[in-house]
């Protein structure tokens, strides 16, 4: 009688299958991810917008010397393009230090 032997898969074709599983799922929670972020940034937008509309319309004393709850809400584009492109650079040097951490490891 014959001994039955497993056959023993190709690592190169199990490692590119587990790949691109592990990739369909990240992508996948990615898409939900930014799709809730979207969600989230469109109800907190709605927010603001009916905090500012109830604001513009109570009437508050202007205190002297101090900026009006209208002018304090809006924040100018300068400085928002600042915060985010600091930001940009760091997650880009995170990104190029990632890509030196496994250039450097064993394969």
């Amino acid at each position: 009688m014959a001994e039955k032997t497993i056959p023993t898969p190709d690592p190169t074709t199990f490692a590119e299958t587990a790949t691109k599983a592990v990739e369909d799922a990240v992508g996948k929670a990615q898409n939900q991810y930014l799709a809730v972020l979207s969600e989230s940034q469109n109800l907190a937008l709605d927010a603001y917008k009916s905090m500012f509309d109830g604001f513009s319309k109570l009437n508050l004393p202007v205190v002297p010397g101090m900026p009006s709850v209208a002018s304090m809400a809006k924040m100018p584009a300068q400085m928002i393009d600042s915060a985010f492109g600091f930001s940009a650079a760091v997650l880009e040097s995170q990104r190029a230090f990632a890509k030196k951490v496994f250039e450097v490891s064993p394969a």
